[in-house]
């Protein structure tokens, strides 16, 4: 159902199927396609959240899931409407990798409207590039974090687009400000819909590129489900390692001692959903 907030955007956003991906955009992990699927859960999602953070109901919005499931794509989707939406708003774009299980900043970029004001991967200098840009932006300013922080911006409002993450779970959920949404798995028509629209050809080996055909789409969601990183991918090879590494994994359980340590890992790890 069509919520009115949805009603009221430009059809552009409701109704796309691609965007082109923005290239300045900070990246946990590169994203190397061109354009991106724009899911028909996307508008949905952009509503709920703009909603609770402009009723003050939410401060700092976590979306998260399954590794793979596409949650970077909807932080791009999230930067292009919000900044088309909110022209004399900052915003405040962050990357984070993990090192040594700690997160670590890894770029920012600052924009206004369609314009980069400033951007830096060097360590030494975001921290002051932030306060910064939130000093100039007083309290006109949203933070969209690609990856989890240690801890969520002082004043200003944020979206943290990220996998499970104990430390950063355990930070949120000490404020009843900091909900926690989760993205839905995609079903075999869904993924069918995106490989098509994004006339998704793949290449393996020397051979030249072919689009992906009805019998490889049916394998890949039998193997690797909802989760549209390898589903989508366009390198066979990296297709047929991921699927490699899947049998690795489920080879391990022959060995109860090391299934017993996977469960209790996955145990430790593991977020419900609603």
């Amino acid at each position: 159902m069509e919520t009115p907030e949805a009603a009221r955007s430009d059809p552009k956003w409701v109704d796309c199927m691609t965007l082109a991906f923005p290239r300045e955009l900070p990246m946990q992990y590169e994203f190397e396609e061109l354009r991106f699927y724009v899911r028909a859960c996307y508008p949905h999602y952009y509503n709920l959240i703009t909603r609770m953070l402009n009723s003050k109901r939410a401060k700092v919005v976590t979306v998260t899931d399954n590794p793979g499931i596409g949650k970077s794509l909807f932080y791009a989707y999230f930067f292009l409407r919000y900044r088309a939406e909110n022209e004399a708003t900052s915003i405040i774009t962050i990357s984070f990798a993990k090192e040594n299980n700690a997160s670590v900043l890894k770029e920012v970029v600052v924009w206004k409207g369609d314009r980069v004001v400033a951007a830096t991967s060097n360590s030494l200098a975001i921290g002051n590039l932030i306060e910064k840009a939130e000093k100039e932006a007083k309290s006109n300013v949203i933070h969209l974090y690609n990856g989890s922080p240690k801890i969520a911006a002082a004043s200003a409002r944020a979206v943290c687009f990220t996998s499970s993450d104990k430390s950063w779970f355990d930070h949120i959920k000490k404020s009843q400000y900091r909900p926690k949404l989760f993205m839905p798995l995609w079903d075999l028509r869904e993924l069918q819909t995106a490989a098509k629209a994004l006339h998704l050809s793949v290449l393996g080996g020397d051979e030249s590129p072919k689009a992906l055909n009805q019998d490889e789409v049916e394998v890949r969601f039998i193997t690797f489900g909802g989760i549209v990183r390898e589903y989508l991918a366009s390198d066979q090879d990296f297709v047929y390692q991921r699927q490699h590494d899947i049998e690795k994994m489920v080879g391990q359980f022959n060995d109860a001692g090391i299934a017993r340590r996977l469960l209790q890992d996955l145990e430790s790890e593991m977020v419900l959903g609603c």
